[in-house]
């Protein structure tokens, strides 16, 4: 992968630049997945496993959080299915919330939150002796910084909060739940 240098693009510019360095290469196929006969029984769990990409690098972000300051700074979250014996779906789940103060009274905050459609990567259901990929994966561009205003009416901005989590599934139906990561801007 690329080493992009932030510091050097406009925000307009680092999103197309991440985009193109990023999902063109995973997109045309992914170098960390493998075809695989599905077998005649499989009682394990796939893995389900959440990156976070930045500067072309692969984060793991299960369970982590990452904070920024900058409104402008921009994620690729990822989330990907694993099982030896191939995947079948890849689910990702986002949820966002924004936190307010008031500054038109004291000790006064508002939450606001928003859900996401879950973003789902799937393929048909094989049978034992089917030749499969042990692999899917879906990701998303996030900008946490521009999900909310800075100020709505009295209220001023805290914090937002952005979070996602993966459910795999293997061809035999088993299924894992994980968390994702979390991703909070502070203005």
């Amino acid at each position: 992968m690329p080493t992009l240098n932030r510091s050097s693009l406009s925000a307009p510019a680092r999103r197309w630049a991440l985009c193109l360095a990023v999902f063109v290469p995973l997109l045309s196929g992914c170098e960390f997945f493998d075809d695989v006969v599905v077998p005649e029984l499989d009682d394990g769990p796939p893995i389900a496993w959440a990156f976070l990409l930045e500067d072309g690098g692969y984060i793991p972000a299960n369970g982590r959080t990452f904070e920024t300051r900058d409104p402008d700074e921009s994620f690729i979250i990822l989330s990907a299915a694993y099982d030896q014996g191939g995947a079948r779906r890849v689910t990702m789940r986002r949820t966002t919330e924004a936190r307010y103060e008031s500054f038109g009274w004291s000790g006064g905050w508002a939450l606001n939150t928003g859900i996401y459609a879950p973003d789902t990567h799937e393929v048909p259901d094989a049978c034992p002796g089917d030749v499969v990929s042990n692999g899917l994966w879906t990701g998303a561009f996030v900008t946490p910084g521009h999900d909310w205003p800075e100020h709505c009416g009295d209220l001023k901005l805290v914090s937002v909060t952005y979070t996602w989590t993966v459910e795999a599934e293997d061809m035999h139906g088993n299924v894992t739940l994980a968390p994702g990561g979390t991703i909070i801007y502070r203005p």
